[in-house]
């Protein structure tokens, strides 16, 4: 099969292109071919398209790694000709032009939902106006998404999200973006100081990682433990600031790291904490499963990420410092009962692989494709 997938950026560690590099490559490995039209691909045979500026708004995007496309048809055009599926990442102008290309040209399309609402409401602190969300919801259906029967959606939440505010695609496909091989058991821990408490994703609102500075401050075992965050974003100089003055032994890694250096360091940790309040899926969060460690997840309505929990134990109330404390001390104190139900969380996890998504995306693409073909007939 000859899949073609959009986005408006591959140079970005930001999820959404994460996850379908991923799926690019996976898909090469089952003997598909993959051409990806974005700014910045470096393929022999991909569609590389200049960046697209936009007073003030690109400015905002670049702080989250992320970088609008300029839509050209002269350029694309033989990409799509070429290709028997169309594989959309994001929703943006670029995105929309370009399915509007397909359609003309009868072509079988999918697109992915990556970005909730909720990231703008929280990131711009406005999570609270009423309705908001579903406006931008319907927004998001309207503008881009209505012009679809199949939708990949990374988890059964999101589905129930996009059904609730009014998504009416026949086809919503569940599939998880997935971990790679590399998250597994460690060998053996190596010995290290105190109590390894960490948390990866981007130092931004919505992931809350104050919460979780917070409730360390409030632990009774506050002095033993060490902080380590994973990632990069505009709250970086602010969460040093406030471990500072609460006494909080912080360290952030905001570097790239390789995938099997990132999977060691999370392996060697003690806890895995995920204090994120919007998340489709929260990949971070299933690669710590997958490494042994026993989470603390956000019970946050916004969020997928509660659905890996296997204990109570293991969920705390959204934006609540204290009650995450709780939960902290609880594992501290319970070792042997952290490894027991770490050895369960690394068997949960094995049904949400790379390898296993990749083969979910291919039968998609295959029933889309096969689904338009029919109707052309």
């Amino acid at each position: 099969m000859k899949i073609a997938v959009v986005m408006d950026m591959v140079d970005s560690r930001c999820g959404a292109v994460v996850s379908a590099k991923r799926f690019c490559e996976g898909l090469e490995a089952l003997g598909h071919e993959v051409r990806i039209v974005a700014h910045g691909a470096t393929g022999e045979n991909d569609c590389t398209l200049d960046k697209r500026r936009v007073p003030l708004l690109s400015w905002v995007a670049k702080r989250n790694e992320t970088i609008f496309a300029k839509y050209d048809e002269e350029k694309i055009r033989p990409v799509f000709e070429w290709a028997d599926v169309i594989h959309f990442v994001l929703q943006f102008k670029m995105e929309k032009k370009a399915k509007k290309l397909a359609d003309e040209m009868g072509k079988p399309t999918t697109a992915a939902i990556h970005v909730q609402p909720e990231n703008i409401t929280y990131g711009g602190h406005i999570e609270r106006i009423p309705y908001l969300t579903h406006l931008i919801y319907r927004y998001y259906y309207n503008r881009f998404y209505r012009y679809f029967d199949t939708m990949h959606c990374p988890s059964e939440f999101i589905k129930s999200e996009l059904i609730k505010h009014g998504f009416k695609n026949p086809n919503l496909v569940v599939i998880s973006n997935g971990f790679e091989p590399q998250f597994r058991p460690p060998e053996k821990k190596e010995p290290h100081d105190g109590f390894i408490v960490t948390m990866t994703g981007r130092l931004s609102a919505d992931k809350r990682q104050r919460i979780l500075i917070s409730a360390i401050a409030k632990s009774r075992h506050s002095d033993m433990i060490r902080l380590k965050l994973f990632g990069r974003g505009t709250k970086k100089e602010k969460y040093l600031r406030q471990a500072k003055r609460l006494g909080v032994n912080l360290e952030i890694t905001d570097e790239f790291l390789p995938i099997e250096e990132l999977a060691y360091r999370v392996g060697q940790s003690d806890l895995y904490v995920h204090t994120g309040c919007v998340e489709i899926e929260a990949i971070a969060c299933l690669e710590a499963t997958a490494c042994g460690l026993v989470p603390i997840i956000s019970n946050s309505k916004s969020s997928a990420t509660k659905q890996f929990a296997l204990t109570e134990k293991s969920l705390f109330r959204a934006n609540d410092s204290k009650d995450l404390a709780k939960k902290i001390d609880y594992w501290y104190e319970h070792p042997d009962e952290r490894a027991e139900y770490g050895e369960k969380y690394a068997e949960a996890a094995k049904g949400y692989t790379i390898a296993e998504s990749i083969k979910k995306a291919e039968e998609m693409f295959l029933r889309e494709t096969e689904r338009v073909n029919r109707v052309a007939k």
